[in-house]
Parts: structure tokens; C-alpha cells; sequence
């Protein structure tokens, strides 16, 4: 299965006004003297996109457009509004009538210098659209374009932000027409390994762009196996990608794989981890080799108001046996949601009994640095039960 062919569409969706600011922006409405029509329409578009309210957003970008065609502004400006309800149309589906108002963008700007970073977003925008209606040599191209137009003047941050995110559809659009191969699949990870903290950095780790990316190296990390490793990537990405509504349902294949993830986190030996509970026993390279046995252990239960939401979510923690068998210096690594399941898995891990661990001389000694991981799945209590 194509893991990066599958998020395509998806991830082609993300860029909802992310340059607006840098397109001839418009002061607030309480900044000096009051604004003209358009200028207010265009205040309540950036307002409704910032909100995630794209329909409302959609109202006031074309509301803006209209005016500001009537008003015989110049093109710096009506580029600017034409970018609006560009990034409007896209977020609502009107995918052919964005990709013509980021081409009348990019012609408006055609020739000026000075906004070579904006002309450069509208292409990558046209770019992007193109795309995305089936033309991903076409939209190729245009990226490409709009990768040399940014270069082509002051490397602003503005101008990285387009070369970065060019960088990412690149990746992305150059996946449509390929065919699955494995060489292929790790050279598109490293890629997207290698601008990651680009992108992170220009962007913001909270941004949407950031958090596919992650996202599409967290689902390679899945299919190669490295369950661990994995969900450091796919968990982050799920949190960022939940908060947008417009994705369709992409967070829910993002949480399927961190459950099933963490299933196969659970049942495989990483790390010189200790899984007693599931195995019983088990034998350790701690003073030569050294077997650890447990005697009684609880798994610890869904909290009440977790399984009335369903709240799905996973606990790791470490700790150590003394001499006597007794845990201690229990620690949560990590828990997800943040904080919610740590407290109590760490609870009852701290009342668990172990025989004392005993090396293969058959000396009782103590033993450090082991770890426990906890699913805890509404739809599947009988299961983790």
C-alpha cells in the first residue's frame, strides 16, 4: 500500500491564506481612520479564517473582491483580494475557480520587483490547484515557477516560506504519477525528513503544513515497523490535524494507525523493555542476566468520563524493581492526550509486586530503567482486559 499516494488530495488541501498577511495586508479597523468597503469585507474574511469559519470567509472574500474591482485600486491591491477569495474558493471546494483567481493574482504582478514574494505565492497557490483538479505536471511546473520568482528577489522570510512549501508540495505532487517502489518510497522519506524543521520553523510546529508532513513521515515510519518512532510523528500530527475540520476525516485514519501503532508497541520488545504483564516473566541483560517475574498486577481502568467521550489514549511509563520485588521511582514518559492517562496507570503500576529479580548465579538484586505501556481504548475494553 502507497502510504504517501493515499494523502495526496489531502495534503494538497493546506494552504488556506497562509501568505494573506504579506499580500498588500490591510490594517485592522481600529488602526487610523476608518476603512473603506472593501477594506472592512476583507477585516471579516481574515477574521472568519482565522476562526476556520470558511463559508463566512467566503462571503466577505467575495464581498471584498467586488467592491475593490469597483474601485479601480491598483493591481498590487486587487491581487490581494484576489489571493482572498482564491484561498475562500479552495478551502470550500471551488477548486477550478480558485486556480483562475490565483492566475489573475499572479498576472496582476506580473513585472513588479518589489512583490516578487507575492506573485510567487499566487503561482504556488495555481500550482497547487492545478494539482489538485488531476494535473500534476501542470502544477508542477507552476511550483517550480513560482520557486524561481521567489528567488528571483530579497530573501525575505516570506520568499522562504514559498520555496519551503514548494519544497513540501513537490513532494507530495510528484508522488501522483510514480509507481510504488521501496528505493522510491525512503528517498521521498528522507526528503520529507530533511525539511521538517525548515518548515517547522518558518511555519510554526502548530501549522497544518508542518503537522502533514509530519504526518506523511510518521505513516513511512509505520509501514517500515518502527511503531516507536512512528507515533512520536503521528501523535503531534493528529493533534494539529484534528483541530481543522476541512480535512475530511484524515484525522481518522491518523488515529487508527496510532492505535494500532501502539497495540504493536505494546507486544514488541524495544528498547531492553520489560512487558511482564503480558509475559509473566522475563529475562533481562541487567548484572549478566537477570529474570524478573511479576505476582500481581492491575491493568489500569478507563476513567469514567473517558469512556463516555471515547476518549482512545496511551500511557508509557519507567521504573525500577528494589531487591524485594517492589516498584519504585515510577515515571510517566509520555501520555496521551497530554496528561490524561499518565497519573492513573502510573497509580497503579506503583502497586505492583514482582518476585525479587534474581541473575542466573541465583543473586538477588535490584533492577533499573524499565518501562510499561498502556492502551486504553473504549471500543476495545474487553480486549486490553
Amino acid at each position: 500500500m502507497n502510504f504517501f499516494k493515499e494523502i495526496i488530495l489531502t495534503l494538497l488541501l493546506v494552504l488556506q491564506g497562509q501568505f494573506q498577511g504579506e499580500i498588500g495586508r490591510t490594517p485592522a479597523p481600529d488602526d487610523g481612520p476608518r476603512l473603506s468597503s472593501h477594506a472592512e469585507a476583507y477585516a471579516a474574511y481574515e477574521q472568519a479564517m482565522a476562526e476556520r469559519e470558511f463559508w463566512k470567509a467566503l462571503h466577505y472574500a467575495g464581498k471584498a473582491y467586488d467592491l475593490a474591482s469597483r474601485a479601480d485600486l491598483p493591481d498590487r491591491d486587487q491581487a490581494r483580494y484576489a489571493a482572498a477569495l482564491g484561498n475562500a474558493r479552495a478551502e470550500t471546494a471551488g477548486y477550478y475557480q480558485a486556480r483562475d483567481l490565483f492566475r489573475e493574482c499572479a498576472d496582476l504582478l506580473e513585472g513588479m520587483n518589489a512583490a516578487n514574494a507575492e506573485r510567487a505565492y499566487c503561482l504556488l497557490r495555481e500550482g497547487e490547484m492545478t494539482g489538485v483538479l488531476g494535473q500534476a505536471e501542470e502544477g508542477l511546473a507552476l511550483i517550480n515557477e513560482a520557486v524561481e520568482v521567489a528567488g528571483s528577489g530579497p530573501q525575505s522570510r516570506e520568499a522562504r516560506r514559498v520555496q519551503a512549501i514548494a519544497r513540501f508540495l513537490d513532494i507530495v505532487l510528484a508522488e501522483a504519477g510514480s509507481e510504488e517502489r521501496e528505493d522510491y518510497l525512503r528517498s521521498q522519506y528522507e526528503k520529507a525528513a530533511a525539511l521538517l524543521p525548515e518548515l517547522e520553523e518558518l511555519l510554526g510546529e502548530d501549522d497544518k503544513h508542518a503537522a502533514y508532513l509530519r504526518a506523511l513521515i510518521g505513516r513511512f515510519l509505520f509501514a517500515e515497523g518502527d511503531f516507536r518512532a512512528a507515533l512520536d510523528h503521528l501523535v503531534p500530527a493528529y493533534d494539529v490535524i484534528s483541530q481543522y475540520p476541512s480535512m475530511g476525516g484524515y484525522d481518522w485514519i491518523l488515529l487508527e494507525e496510532i492505535k494500532t501503532a501502539a497495540r504493536w508497541r505494546v507486544a514488541s520488545r524495544y528498547d531492553d523493555a520489560l512487558y511482564v504483564l503480558h509475559d509473566g516473566c522475563a529475562t533481562l541483560p541487567r548484572n549478566g542476566m537477570t529474570t524478573v517475574c511479576i505476582e500481581r498486577s492491575w491493568y489500569p481502568p478507563i476513567p469514567a468520563p473517558a469512556m463516555e467521550q471515547g476518549q482512545y489514549g496511551f500511557a508509557e511509563l519507567s521504573y525500577d524493581i528494589d531487591a524485594d520485588g517492589k516498584p519504585l521511582n515510577v515515571r510517566v514518559l509520555r501520555s496521551w492526550p497530554e496528561d490524561y492517562y499518565g497519573d492513573e496507570a502510573a497509580r497503579y503500576l506503583r502497586a505492583w509486586t514482582f518476585r525479587p529479580p534474581v541473575t542466573e548465579d541465583g543473586e538477588t538484586v535490584s533492577v533499573t530503567g524499565l518501562t510499561e505501556f498502556f492502551t486504553f481504548d473504549p471500543e476495545r475494553v474487553d480486549y486490553e482486559g
